[in-house]
């Protein structure tokens, strides 16, 4: 699909949209994050999983997140 533009919509940074950016980098998406009382670091993708297992601290974490997503 065509759009004229592909940046991101939910924030002010002129980025080109990316899964990672959408849930992790975007200044939205870590206030989403915040708000559910989790902390989203600064790292690459697989670290900032490992931070929200460990905040999470159950074996299904992988499920809560994908419903928090």
């Amino acid at each position: 699909m065509y759009l004229p533009d592909y940046t991101c919509a939910c924030c002010d940074h002129v980025v080109e949209e990316s899964l990672e950016h959408l849930f992790i980098q975007c200044q939205f998406a870590r206030a989403c994050w915040n708000a559910l009382g989790l902390f989203v670091g600064h790292g690459d993708t697989f670290d900032t999983l490992v931070q929200l297992k460990v905040q999470l601290g159950v074996p299904f974490f992988m499920d809560i997140i994908i419903v928090m997503c």
